[in-house]
Order: C-alpha cells, then sequence, then structure tokens
C-alpha cells in the first residue's frame, strides 16, 4: 500500500515538475520563436489559402511596432507597424514558391523580467519564382517582450552566419 502511495506521489511530482517547466519564460520563447520561423514556412504543394492562415499565427506573435535589422537589406531594415508586416507575410505567401526556416541551434534564451532574448542559427531560404533572396545560414537574435496578452516580438536581427 505504501508502494503505490509513493510512485502516485512520484508521479505527480514528475508531472507537476513538467508543467512547471513547460511554462517557464525561457520555454515559451523557445516555442514562440519556433512558431515564428513555422509561420514562415510555406511547401512547395501548399495552397495559397492554407499559407495565408499563418498569417494569422505570424501576426499574434508581434509587437505593434517591430524593428527589423537585415545587415545588409535595406528594404527590410527599419520600424514596421504589426499590419505593415502581416501584409508582407500575405505577400510572401502568394508569391513565394516555398519557404523553409529550420532552427539548427539555440546558443542562449535570457530573460531578464518582461524582456527576453533568444539568440540562435536558422537555416533558411526563399525560393521565389525566378531567384532565392534568402539562402543559407543566419546568425538570428530574436527580442521579445511580455505584455498582459504574451510574449511578443519587438526586435529581430539577423545576418549570414560563417
Amino acid at each position: 500500500m505504501m508502494n503505490r502511495h509513493l510512485v502516485a506521489g512520484l508521479v505527480a511530482l514528475v508531472v507537476l515538475g513538467m508543467v512547471v517547466w513547460w511554462y517557464t519564460p525561457a520555454q515559451v520563447l523557445k516555442r514562440r520563436s519556433a512558431g515564428l520561423l513555422d509561420s514562415l514556412s510555406f511547401s512547395g504543394g501548399t495552397g495559397i489559402p492554407a499559407r495565408q492562415l499563418s498569417g494569422y499565427s505570424f501576426g499574434a506573435l508581434l509587437a505593434d511596432e517591430v524593428e527589423l535589422d537585415s545587415h545588409g537589406i535595406p528594404e527590410a531594415d527599419g520600424t514596421f507597424s504589426r499590419a505593415t508586416l502581416e501584409a508582407g507575410h500575405a505577400a510572401l505567401a502568394s508569391y513565394a514558391r516555398e519557404s523553409g526556416f529550420e532552427i539548427e541551434k539555440i546558443h542562449f534564451v535570457a530573460v531578464d523580467g518582461d524582456h527576453g532574448h533568444v539568440s540562435l542559427t536558422i537555416d533558411g531560404f526563399v525560393q521565389l519564382p525566378d531567384y532565392r533572396p534568402v539562402d543559407g545560414r543566419y546568425q538570428v537574435d530574436l527580442h521579445w517582450r511580455r505584455s498582459e496578452t504574451g510574449w511578443h516580438l519587438y526586435r529581430a536581427v539577423w545576418r549570414e552566419a560563417r
């Protein structure tokens, strides 16, 4: 009888520990960063309506304004409204043949109160009808801010990885 209570207690403790870990800010930011990349990835056989549906999850991850720093693509540098970035996502979803972004390595996740920073290396590409403007490995720094509605991206910096 005592063994059953001990086993049940250990199982409950493990489950509680997993739940607490799952909702730590660092784990939330890892999942949100992966979700951001997933929302920018479209396979070649996916129809435009299905692609554009990912715009809802993309927009939900963004702050009202997002600063982008591409280290070399002047059109992608600056501060943009969420609506502008959502329109860009819709255009990409309609025009790109396919795109894919995968996390190669997460270097670190730092959380300081209501601010978070995720540094990672990704492998990505965007295939447009006549060329690939994005193709290769990139060092990416995503800066997140927590509000009443959750964590939102407010700054993204990327450059080609060496």
